[in-house]
C-alpha cells in the first residue's frame, strides 16, 4: 500500500476519533508537576504526523495563570506541601515569570535538597531562560538519581541542551546532530537494528513531546524515515518542519530535500506514470512550509476553548475541549497531505501524448496495410 494511500485513510479517521486522543505538552520542555503522568500517558499514542506538524495541544496561558492561583491558596494553608510548589513553579515557568519560578524552586530546594523532581524543573527552567550551562548541570544531576529520566529519555534530553550550547558557543558550522552523528554521513541509520530502529523512533517522538520547537529532532527523525524506513513523505515534512524552526544548518536540510524530490523525479522518468507528476522543488517546499504554519491555527483555537472553559468555570479536561472543537466548533485536525508524486487533477497533457501516439500507430498501419496491398496487386498482375 502506498504512503499516499494510507495518509488518506489516516485522514479520514482523524476527524471521528479527534476527541478520543488526549494530550498535553510543554512548549520548551516536560516538566514535573501534579499533571505529568497523565500527560505522559495521554500523549503516547499521539499520530506520528501530528506530531511532525505540531498539531497536538499544550495548555493555555488561562490554564497556568489558574494553577499558580490554585497552587498558592494551597500553600497559604500548607505551606511545606511539595506538590503545591511544584505546580507553582511550573506554572511561573509556562507563563514566562522565569524570577518567580527560580524563587520557587530555590526555597523547594532548601526545605528538601537533592530531589528529582526539583532538579528536573531547574534543567527545564534554566533553558528555557537561555541559560545552558546551568540546564545541563541541573539535568546532569537529575539523570544521577533517575537515569532514564521520568520520559525515558535517558541522556537524549541532556545532548539536547549540549547541542543548544554549541551552537551558541562555536565559531563555525555544527558538524553533528545532537547525538553525535555527522551530517554528512547517514550510514548510522542502515547500522541501527530493528528493535533500535523501534527505541530510536519512541525517543524521537518523546522528544518533540518534550520540546516541540527543538529543531534538530525533527532532522534525526527525517533522516531515520527517509532512509530506515522509506517514508520519504512523512520525512520531507520532518526537513521542512526543521526549517520552519530556523535550524543553524538550513543547506543541510536543502539538500536532503533536493535529494528526495530528485528521488521522486527519477521514479517518474523510469516508470510508468500517465496521469502523474512532481511539483518543482521550489515550489513544492513553499506550498509544504506555508502548510505547516496553517497548521499552527488547531492549536491557537484548542487554547481558545480551553480559556472559555476557565473563565466560566466549568470543569474540563483534554477530552473535552477536543470534543467541543469537533462536536461544536466542527474543528479538526488538518489531514495529512503527500508532496511527492502526484496525479494530475487533468490529463490533457497526457491525453495529447496519447493521441499523437495513436495518430503514428494509424499512419504506421496504414503504410503497412498499403505496401502490402502494392505486393497483392503486383502477384496478381503476374
Amino acid at each position: 500500500m502506498s504512503l499516499t494511500v494510507k495518509l488518506s485513510r489516516v485522514a479520514s479517521s482523524v476527524a471521528i476519533t479527534v476527541s478520543l486522543v488526549f494530550f498535553t505538552t510543554s512548549s520548551f520542555g516536560c516538566m514535573w508537576d501534579t499533571n505529568t503522568i497523565r500527560d505522559e500517558m495521554d500523549l503516547e499514542d499521539t499520530p506520528l504526523f501530528h506530531l511532525i506538524t505540531g498539531q497536538f495541544p499544550e495548555h493555555s496561558q488561562a490554564f497556568y495563570s489558574a494553577q499558580a492561583a490554585r497552587s498558592l491558596a494551597l500553600l497559604d494553608e500548607k505551606a511545606n506541601d511539595l506538590a503545591a510548589r511544584d505546580d507553582l513553579g511550573v506554572a511561573y515557568t509556562k507563563l514566562g515569570q522565569f524570577n518567580k519560578a527560580l524563587a520557587v524552586f530555590k526555597a523547594l530546594d532548601a526545605l528538601k535538597p537533592n530531589r528529582y523532581e526539583t532538579l528536573s524543573n531547574f534543567g527545564v527552567l534554566y533553558k528555557k531562560m537561555g541559560r545552558f550551562t546551568k540546564a545541563h548541570e541541573y539535568i546532569k544531576r537529575a539523570l544521577a538519581l533517575k537515569p532514564g529520566g521520568h520520559m525515558g529519555l535517558g541522556d537524549w534530553y541532556l545532548r539536547m541542551i549540549g547541542f543548544r550550547m554549541q551552537s551558541g558557543q562555536k565559531d563555525g558550522p555544527i558538524s553533528e546532530n545532537f547525538l553525535g552523528y555527522d551530517y554528512g554521513q547517514q550510514e548510522w541509520v542502515w547500522e541501527l537494528g530493528d528493535e533500535q530502529e523501534h527505541v530510536f523512533l519512541s525517543k524521537l517522538k518523546a522528544m518533540i513531546r518534550n520540546d516541540r520547537h527543538f529543531p534538530d529532532t525533527y532532522i534525526v527523525l527525517g533522516d531515520l524515515l527517509n532512509h530506515r524506513s522509506r517514508k520519504k513523505n512523512l520525512a520531507l515534512w520532518c526537513y521542512a518542519r526543521s526549517l520552519e524552526l530556523e535550524h543553524p544548518r538550513p543547506q543541510i536540510i536543502h539538500a536532503r530535500i533536493r535529494e528526495i524530490h530528485q528521488h521522486w523525479k527519477d521514479a517518474i522518468k523510469n516508470t510508468y506514470t500517465v496521469g502523474k507528476y512532481v511539483e518543482g522543488l521550489d515550489g513544492m517546499l513553499q506550498n509544504l512550509r506555508l502548510d505547516l504554519r496553517g497548521r499552527e491555527t488547531w492549536l491557537g483555537q484548542f487554547k481558545d476553548v480551553e480559556e472559555e472553559f476557565i473563565e466560566l468555570k466549568q470543569s474540563h479536561s483534554f477530552p473535552t475541549v477536543a470534543e467541543h472543537l469537533l462536536r461544536k466548533r466542527k474543528i479538526v485536525i488538518a489531514p495529512p497531505v503527500a508532496y511527492g508524486i502526484k496525479r494530475k487533477l487533468s490529463l490533457t497533457e497526457d491525453t495529447t501524448k496519447l493521441r499523437r501516439l495513436a495518430l503514428l500507430v494509424i499512419v504506421l498501419l496504414s503504410l503497412l496495410f498499403a505496401y502490402k496491398a502494392q505486393r497483392s496487386w503486383r502477384q496478381e498482375a503476374l
